[in-house]
Parts: C-alpha cells; structure tokens; sequence
C-alpha cells in the first residue's frame, strides 16, 4: 500500500480552497444573493440581482443600466465592493 505524501495533500487542499474563491466570486454566486451594506462607500443599502434595479456583468455593478462600481473580492458571506462615486471601497454581508 502506497503512502500518500503530506505535499501533494497539501497541493489538493489548495486546489480546492481556490477552487472555492474563484467560484464565491464569480458573478452568478453574487447575483443569487442580496447583500446589506454594512460599513464603508455605498453603491446602495441593500443589492438584490433578481430585479432590475441592480445587474453584474463582469464583476463591475450597474444600477439603472448605470456604471456605479466594481467587485473587489467575495468570500462567502462578504462582500467588498469599490464605489464609483465616493471612491473608497464598502462592505456588504449576506441576507438570505
């Protein structure tokens, strides 16, 4: 019986877990959940996909078909997100 070696344990969990972010911050995870700003810049206080108001195309967030910001990075239940506007970065968590 093979032993299995601790590096290439190691190399799949790391594949794994960037397996995981490139997913979290891909635009169809954000856009199947609402998000609650918490602190920081707003693009606005509560971000729903599902309807028209909002909509995400290539990691950039529209609000009435208008440019208002970019996604900087998704994590599970955060979301950081630098406005267009106020020029500094907001925090949003997950609401569902």
């Amino acid at each position: 019986m093979k032993k299995i070696k601790p590096y290439k344990i190691l190399i799949l969990f790391l594949v794994f877990v960037l397996i995981i972010c490139i997913y979290n911050n891909s635009d169809y995870y954000i856009r199947k959940h609402e998000w609650k700003n918490s602190h920081g810049a707003s693009v606005g206080d509560w971000l729903e996909f599902k309807d028209s108001l909002y909509t995400i195309k290539d990691r950039k967030v529209y609000k009435n078909n208008f440019w208002v910001g970019n996604v900087v990075f998704c994590f599970e239940s955060y979301l950081i997100v630098y406005s267009k506007n106020e020029k500094e970065v907001g925090y949003y968590y997950k609401k569902d």
